[in-house]
């Protein structure tokens, strides 16, 4: 009888330690940040996950992680917006092959979206292991994408080589270490019931998702759209030439490098500028950049055409980074800063607005990025694949001074 219960016992521990070891553990919150894109707040995001680190590369080994956002802006974000923060994003923080054999889960993401964001949503990123992605909108359920690398391709969009901001990585990267006052804004923001229904009612009447035939997208690769980082130490990366790129298991994504020229006009003042971003500001620029009422009615994205603006934003981004120079005077006073300028083309390559996304502190550094960009004017016109009649993109430039031995 001993023998039996002992064995009974034993079964029974047996199953509760499976049980505990089955369980996921909850995701802690490592970090929180405020987005913002031309001065204004665009929204707050918080990253969560089953370890803590204040190091990028720390999470690879969680076994459960979670990106969240709540929209903060008045105005809200449309979808286009929206869609092209993570597309853009993910196109420059990750490798070509990557961003090939995701090319379809990113059009799946892009469909799971219908109508304009409007403050107080809440959009849950979350992740599983062996679970794949779950996207949810003010607690439902938009889809479920069966891919693990995904998120990671997502969470890059915040915390890899180029992310956001500066600032918003380093406020995700706090291992815990969060800002109490903005966390208590954060957990006070709620949707409204409304708001809950309407969402609802767009998985109602919930279209299939375009999505492009998988060798068709597979057969047209594009190389990665690295930022642009002028160093004065630096070596030259390679970049792939524009009319043919090849795919190889190194070629990954990595930020390009340009041997600084000290040879720069304007360079008369050697104090941090006073001025904001805005006011520092392209004289050709016909219109503000990012905060018009912005065309809802846009093409459906595929496969193809997400693989094409990936390749393209990458041949924009070669022209401007070989325009780019250090000017001396901020070598010299130590002025490292990162900046985002927003620019938008016509057809055939012709720039018809620029505005800073994200200046500097420095006029220096402002007035050498914009410098770099007025010079690479006309760009290559739009390929066929793309469609609409005009092309927006940010240029993400990181001015370091490098440390020397």
């Amino acid at each position: 009888m001993h023998i039996i219960l002992r064995i009974c016992f034993g079964l029974m521990l047996s199953l509760m330690s499976l049980c505990s070891l089955a369980q996921t553990p909850e995701p802690l919150l490592n970090g929180i940040a405020i987005h913002s894109e031309f001065a204004k707040e665009q929204f707050i995001g918080a990253f969560y996950s089953s370890s803590l680190s204040e190091k990028a590369g720390a999470f690879s080994s969680a076994k459960s992680m979670r990106m969240e956002l709540k929209i903060v802006s008045p105005q809200g974000m449309t979808i286009r917006r929206f869609s092209r923060m993570w597309i853009e994003s993910m196109s420059i923080n990750n490798d070509p092959r990557s961003l090939t054999a995701q090319a379809d889960n990113m059009v799946m993401f892009d469909n799971f979206f219908k109508g304009r964001l409007v403050q107080n949503d809440d959009i849950v990123i979350s992740y599983e292991q062996k679970k794949g992605v779950d996207i949810t909108l003010n607690n439902i359920l938009l889809g479920n994408i069966p891919s693990e690398e995904f998120f990671d391709m997502l969470l890059r969009t915040w915390i890899g080589t180029v992310p956001l901001s500066t600032d918003y990585k380093n406020g995700i990267l706090k291992a815990g270490q969060v800002n109490t006052d903005l966390k208590n804004r954060f957990d006070n923001i709620h949707p409204t019931s409304m708001r809950s229904q309407e969402i609802a009612d767009w998985m109602k009447a919930k279209p299939s998702a375009v999505i492009a035939d998988n060798k068709k997208s597979s057969s047209n690769s594009a190389s990665s759209a690295p930022s642009i980082e002028t160093s004065k130490h630096a070596a030259t990366a390679k970049i792939p030439t524009t009319d043919k790129v090849e795919i190889k298991p190194n070629n990954v994504a990595t930020t390009l490098t340009t041997n600084a020229n000290p040879n720069t006009k304007n360079e008369s003042s050697s104090k941090a500028s006073t001025q904001t971003p805005t006011q520092i500001s392209n004289q050709e620029t016909a219109k503000a950049v990012g905060d018009e009422d912005e065309d809802e009615s846009t093409p459906a994205l595929t496969a193809q055409n997400v693989l094409a603006r990936q390749f393209y934003i990458s041949s924009l981004l070669k022209k401007i980074r070989a325009n780019t120079q250090y000017p001396s005077r901020a070598y010299e006073l130590g002025q490292s800063d990162s900046l985002r300028i927003a620019v938008v083309i016509n057809r055939q390559g012709k720039m018809i607005a620029s505005r800073f996304v994200q200046g500097s502190q420095y006029a220096l550094l402002n007035q050498a990025a914009l410098e770099a960009i007025k010079k690479s004017t006309p760009f290559p016109a739009m390929p066929d694949t793309l469609e609409g009649k005009t092309f927006e993109f940010t240029v993400p430039i990181n001015f370091v001074v490098a440390k020397t031995k």
